[in-house]
């Protein structure tokens, strides 16, 4: 497959996937499609909140910040729709993700996802940022766990696996799958 045939593909299956959302809001997509104050993103991003992704897969929230947003030492300054879920694989797994979207108009048509190093159990919004910027979708997750800095071994230590099968699993490689299929749908 060529590179515009491939990006081509990408484009009308990026569309196919707006189309439930923008049923779910009622109205017209021609009214949405031709504001340019970024109303139809906020739109677009409210309409996300408490959407099922598939089997154990939710939106907690989805905001549109549209001065940009800080949390903790990170901040953004550009608009964007930040969606936070979880997923919920096996009943001793907890994945928490945040997906961070770009206004429609400087998407880039493109996903990132970021790591958060090592065994840490925390999302890496600092990660997220120039991605973001650069116009990609981006996508972290906790891995299946939170990790307690306050513990002398702080981001390396791994008491939580002890007894959880399923959230060493999670930690494996099922966090980042399925936080990446909740991203993508």
């Amino acid at each position: 497959m060529t590179r515009t045939s491939r990006s081509r593909l990408l484009g009308f299956a990026s569309v196919l996937a707006l189309l439930p959302a923008l049923g779910m809001m009622g109205g017209s997509d021609k009214a949405i499609a031709a504001d340019t104050g970024g109303q139809g993103d906020a739109v677009r991003c409210a309409a996300l909140a408490g959407a099922s992704l598939g089997s154990g897969m939710t939106v907690s929230t989805a905001d549109y910040n549209a001065g940009g947003a800080t949390f903790g030492r990170t901040k953004v300054s550009l608009p964007f729709c930040r969606v936070v879920g979880v997923a919920t694989p096996t009943p001793d797994s907890h994945i928490s993700f945040e997906v961070w979207l770009p206004p429609a108009s400087s998407w880039n048509g493109k996903y990132q996802q970021e790591g958060s190093g090592g065994s840490s159990g925390s999302i890496g919004q600092g990660s997220m940022v120039a991605p973001l910027e650069a116009g990609y979708a981006t996508l972290a997750t906790d891995n299946g766990h939170v990790t307690d800095a306050s513990v002398p071994n702080g981001g390396s230590d791994n008491s939580w696996a002890l007894g959880h099968p399923e959230k060493m699993v999670d930690f494996a490689w099922r966090a980042v799958h399925v936080s990446s299929i909740a991203a993508k749908t």
